[in-house]
């Protein structure tokens, strides 16, 4: 028996849960997901309904079924992810929703797992260099290397001459020490991404804010949207990706929103340090990474010090060069297992 762990306050979660199983990542045959009940999200479960997909409500720990047996996932770090590994006769699995240079991305609580469901090798130097693991713990195959199975999808695809670029901003974090966006308000990137364009002759320009931008502090949706005005003013065509939006900025751009999942073709983009960079880059699309004071878990090694010399923004007086396909595809390899499609069932039989 399988279980997806779901203790979550974020409706955004339910959402990124529901695409493993669009994705056919997992099998709604096979996987019900355990839902940790609240007030605020008893409702957010009708999108799982919607597909047939099996929930079972928990409102206690006494409302657990037997585990014995069973194999559970986990998507996020939640703090009640603490209880549920202390019921040992399950096997435990963290398999995260995204991969990227965060400093989430390894830290202690991650021991609590049985095994650690990662995307490639940079994830394991991940861990290594910041002592959570060991070796040992590589040899004793703690980790299972997954490929690009649950780093989600960005639906673009590249296109050599196509004259459409992607900004793709990340939110302002959960806390302000885990804080990646570019988004300011000086606008500094929309400044940089409108030199590029102007440099290359870019007519148009497809913005993917994070969906969670203004959870934390509502100040980054108005970053984005004075970046949007600028952008506009310009007089560049400015695509935006659904997001909760106030109504009379709604009413603004009413026509340029592009539907969540369609595959748009882009020839360059950028990014923050967050799993949008990882997707892309499976993606095999050239993107710049804008880099801010926050303190990130790039892998430190010779690949990685010469590819982000090329793609890192650090200073926005950064000369911008889009990197050589064959150095693309090796830092491609190296963050993502290149696996036969095997789906995560299947390779824990």
């Amino acid at each position: 028996m399988y279980y997806i762990y779901l203790d979550s306050k974020i409706k955004g979660t339910y959402d990124i849960v529901l695409s493993y199983f669009k994705n056919s990542v997992f099998d709604k045959e096979q996987v019900t997901i355990l839902h940790r009940v609240y007030k605020v999200n008893t409702k957010w479960t009708n999108i799982f309904y919607k597909e047939r997909i099996k929930v079972l409500n928990i409102k206690r720990w006494k409302d657990l079924p037997s585990l014995a047996n069973t194999t559970i996932f986990y998507m996020f770090n939640a703090q009640s992810n603490c209880r549920m590994v202390s019921y040992r006769e399950a096997t435990h699995i963290f398999i995260g929703h995204g991969e990227s240079n965060k400093l989430a991305s390894a830290k202690p609580i991650f021991r609590i797992y049985d095994y650690i469901a990662v995307a490639g090798s940079a994830s394991i130097d991940r861990f290594l260099f910041q002592k959570i693991f060991t070796q040992c713990d590589v040899e004793n195959e703690k980790f299972l290397k997954v490929g690009n199975k649950f780093i989600g999808e960005a639906p673009y695809r590249y296109v050599l001459n196509e004259k459409t670029l992607l900004y793709a901003p990340t939110w302002e974090g959960g806390i302000e020490e885990e804080n990646y966006s570019s988004l300011t308000s000086s606008l500094e990137s929309f400044y940089l991404i409108i030199k590029y364009m102007k440099k290359y002759e870019y007519k148009k320009i497809i913005i993917q804010p994070h969906p969670n931008t203004g959870h934390r502090d509502k100040k980054y949706i108005q970053y984005l949207l004075a970046g949007i005005e600028l952008l506009k003013n310009v007089g560049f065509e400015v695509y935006l990706r659904p997001i909760k939006l106030p109504w009379i900025s709604k009413m603004r751009f009413k026509g340029s929103f592009l539907d969540s999942s369609y595959q748009e073709n882009v020839s360059v983009a950028f990014c923050d340090v967050s799993a949008m960079e990882i997707q892309l880059l499976d993606k095999e699309i050239p993107t710049f990474v804008f880099f801010t004071n926050t303190t990130n878990l790039v892998p430190d090694n010779m690949l990685t010090k010469e590819y982000y010399a090329i793609v890192g923004i650090k200073n926005y007086s950064s000369k911008l060069e889009v990197v050589k396909k064959e150095f693309l595809l090796k830092m491609k390899n190296y963050y993502i297992e290149q696996n036969k499609g095997q789906s995560i069932l299947d390779m824990l039989r």
